[in-house]
């Protein structure tokens, strides 16, 4: 497995981050996942798109979509919920947006944990995703939340050494 390209994307807060299309109502954390992706693929975008269906995503993240799902329970004693914002509270869409922005059919699978616990887990899905024809490239994108704020990586891997 041999690691062709990095990207990253931060915000002091997730009410900071805004989607690039109005109509979809992704969580902030899913769209500064897709903002890390597209720091990362700038080099090698036509490649990706080439093989768009072999490209799998991974997204780590401790919080994922924590932000509107809490917006959602907020909401709960008016008596209404939005379907766009309930769907986009779905954990899955922090690897499933940047599919859609860019996309990308291959596998997907998104880690509700800390980035550092799950790196081996990570590492093993990848390397077997590769190795079995399962995806040509994957990105694997973490969240990490903090006092400096929100911080995505996203790193494509290949085949390699």
């Amino acid at each position: 497995m041999a690691l062709l390209a990095k990207g990253s994307a931060t915000a002091k807060t997730l009410s900071d981050v805004r989607g690039s299309k109005r109509s979809m109502f992704a969580d902030p954390a899913a769209w500064l996942v897709a903002a890390a992706v597209e720091d990362a693929i700038e080099g090698m975008r036509a490649e990706l798109t080439a093989a768009a269906s072999e490209v799998g995503v991974i997204c780590v993240s401790r919080h994922c979509t924590v932000h509107t799902i809490s917006a959602i329970g907020r909401g709960v004693p008016d008596g209404r919920v939005s379907p766009m914002r309930f769907a986009g509270a779905n954990p899955g869409a922090m690897s499933s947006l940047p599919c859609i922005l860019f996309g990308f059919g291959g596998p997907t699978l998104v880690f509700t944990m800390d980035p550092e616990a799950a790196a081996p887990a990570v590492a093993s899905v990848a390397r077997a995703w590769l190795r079995d024809g399962s995806a040509r490239y994957v990105l694997v994108c973490s969240h990490t939340a903090g006092a400096e704020g929100h911080v995505t990586r996203c790193e494509v891997l290949g085949p390699g050494a």
